[in-house]
C-alpha cells in the first residue's frame, strides 16, 4: 500500500511540528499513528475508519469488489450521491480522484486513491469539509502513510530466513517448528514453500506449496500435442500443467478440496470470498493481474477433535490468449475450533510478513536473463542445423529424381579431368571424352591417345 500512496504523498507537505501523535495497534489488526483525540474503527468487512474528534475529519482504507461498469469512488456508500470533479490515471492499476459530497458538516471534499485488478482492489480516502481540506490534507497524508494491516496478536516473532539461497525471510512465532525455503526446479523455476508446526503439534501451517509449478489453458497447440487437462509437458526444464485460469476464491476452494481433503476425508467447505486487500501483498512488480481469494473449512483431526482452517491463495496471470500463463499459490492453516482466532492471527502475520531478499531477487533476474539468451542461442543453432539438413535433403531429393530420369530415359552422366559434366546415353562400361566428343567403350582402353577418361557419376 505504502509504494501507492507515493502518488499522493508528492502532493503533501510535512505534518504540523505543533500535533501530538500517538502510535495505535488495533486489535482488529492494523497500525495507524494518527493525533491524539482522534478515533480509529475497524468494520467486519475489513474497511477502516480514522476519525478527528469531532468526526469531521476522516481516512479510510476500504476493500472493495465490484460489479462491472460500476464507478469506483462512488461503490463506497460513504460517497454515495457524490460528484467526481477530477479524475487521473495514473497507471493501468492505479487512479486518484477528488469527490464533492454533502457530509455532516455541509459540503466535503474527499481525494481517493484505488488501486484495481479486475473487480477487486482497495481504495484509500482522506476528507474533511471543503473550507478546511487545504489545510488539513497534509496531516491526513501523514496518517494514510501510516497506516498497514497487522497481526491481531501479541506473540512473539523473530526472522526466519530461507536456509537454501537466502531468497526471503518471513516472522515466524518464537518457539515454533519451521521447514521449508526454495526448491529450484529450473534455472527459471523456483518455488518456495515454508512449514509450521507449534510447539504441541496442534497448529500447522503452510505458505506456499512448491509441488506446483506453472499452469496454461487448453488450446490449438495443446491438443495437436494430445495434451488435455491435468497433463503436463516440460519446455527448457520447466514443467507446465494444462489447468484453465481460475481467480485466487476458485482456485483456493479447489485447492482445499483436491488437496489438502486427501488428508482429512470428512473436511468441509464453510465458505469461499475474495480477499482484495492482499493483493498488494502478492504482487512483485511487472504486469501480471493478481486476485486473492480465501476458503475456510472444518474437520477433525485423527482423535475426532473438532478443527477449523483456512486457505488463503493468491493466482497470478501473466500474458493474454493462447500465451498467457498463471501460477497458484496457497497458504493454509489447520487448528483445534479452540485456537482457531490465534492461529489466523498468526497466520496473517505470516503472510503479511513474508519478504524476498533484494539481492536475491537482482541475481535471479540476472539468472532468468542468462538463462533466455542460451534459450535463444539454442533455438538459434537448432534452426540453423534444421536449415542445414533441409536443404541437404532437397539436394539430395533433386539427384535421386534426376537418377531416375537417367534410368528412365537410358541416359549417364560423367564428369571429365577438367569437372565438366555431360549427359549421354548409357551401356558402356568406359567413357572417354576428346574435345566436345565423348565416346563409350566396354573395355578400358581409349579410342586412340588424344582421348581422355571420364568418370561415371
Amino acid at each position: 500500500m505504502k509504494r501507492w500512496l507515493v502518488v499522493l504523498a508528492l502532493l503533501a507537505a510535512p505534518a504540523w511540528a505543533d500535533i501530538q501523535w500517538v502510535d495505535h495497534q488495533d486489535p482488529a489488526g492494523f497500525f495507524v499513528r494518527m493525533p491524539t483525540g482522534w478515533e480509529a474503527e475497524a468494520k467486519d468487512d475489513g474497511k477502516v475508519f480514522i476519525h478527528s474528534a469531532n468526526g469531521q475529519l476522516t481516512v479510510a482504507a476500504v476493500p472493495i469488489v465490484l460489479q462491472e461498469n460500476t464507478n469506483v469512488p462512488l461503490s463506497v456508500p460513504w460517497f454515495h450521491g457524490a460528484k467526481v470533479v477530477d479524475e487521473v490515471r495514473v497507471s493501468n492499476e492505479i487512479d486518484v480522484a477528488k469527490l464533492l459530497y454533502h457530509g455532516d458538516s455541509g459540503v466535503c471534499v474527499a481525494e481517493v486513491m484505488y488501486w484495481m485488478h479486475g473487480g477487486s482492489g482497495m481504495l484509500y480516502a482522506i476528507a474533511a469539509p471543503q473550507d478546511l481540506f487545504p489545510a488539513k490534507k497534509p496531516v491526513l497524508l501523514d496518517i494514510l502513510k501510516s497506516f498497514r494491516y497487522t497481526s491481531k496478536s501479541g506473540i512473539d516473532y523473530v526472522p526466519w530466513e530461507d536456509p537454501v539461497e537466502h531468497a526471503f525471510t518471513v516472522e515466524v512465532p518464537d518457539g515454533w517448528h519451521v521447514l521449508g525455503g526454495t526448491f529450484r526446479y529450473a534455472p527459471i523455476d523456483v518455488r518456495t514453500q515454508v512449514q509450521l508446526i507449534s510447539p504441541d503439534g496442534r497448529i500447522k501451517m503452510h505458505v506456499g506449496d512448491a509441488r506446483l509449478g506453472s499452469f496454461v489453458g487448453e488450446g490449438p497447440a495443446t491438443r495437436m500435442r494430445g495434451l488435455h487437462a491435468g497433463d503436463k509437458y516440460e519446455v527448457n526444464g520447466v514443467t507446465t500443467t494444462i489447468l484453465p485460469y481460475v481467480d485466487g476464491a476458485q482456485f483456493s476452494k479447489q485447492y482445499v478440496e483436491h488437496s489438502l481433503k486427501k488428508s482429512h476425508p470428512d473436511l468441509e467447505v464453510t465458505g469461499t470470498h475474495d480477499r482484495p486487500e492482499w493483493v498488494a501483498e502478492f504482487q512483485h512488480g511487472g504486469e501480471a493481474r493478481v486476485t486473492v481469494g480465501e476458503t475456510d473449512f472444518r474437520y477433525t483431526d485423527g482423535k475426532g477433535n473438532p478443527m477449523q482452517g483456512m486457505c488463503v491463495t493468491a493466482t497470478t496471470l501473466r500474458g493474454q490468449g493462447m500465451s498467457a500463463s498463471w501460477q497458484g499459490y496457497p497458504c493454509s492453516f489447520g487448528a483445534p475450533t479452540d485456537q482457531f482466532d490465534k492461529a489466523r492471527d498468526i497466520f496473517e502475520h505470516l503472510v503479511l510478513h513474508f519478504k524476498e531478499n533484494p539481492q536475491w531477487t537482482a541475481s535471479q533476474q540476472q539468472e532468468t536473463d542468462r538463462f533466455t539468451r542460451l534459450v535463444m542461442a539454442n533455438h538459434e543453432m537448432a534452426i540453423a542445423e534444421m536449415n542445414h539438413i533441409y536443404e541437404r535433403f532437397s539436394h539430395q531429393v533433386a539427384d535421386n529424381g534426376h537418377q531416375w530420369d537417367n534410368i528412365i530415359a537410358n541416359l549417364q552422366d560423367v564428369r571429365g579431368p577438367d569437372g565438366e559434366t555431360a549427359t549421354v546415353s548409357a551401356g558402356h562400361n568406359y567413357y572417354w571424352k576428346r574435345g566436345t566428343e565423348v565416346v563409350g567403350t566396354e573395355g578400358n582402353r581409349p579410342p586412340d591417345v588424344t582421348f581422355s577418361a571420364m568418370d561415371k557419376l
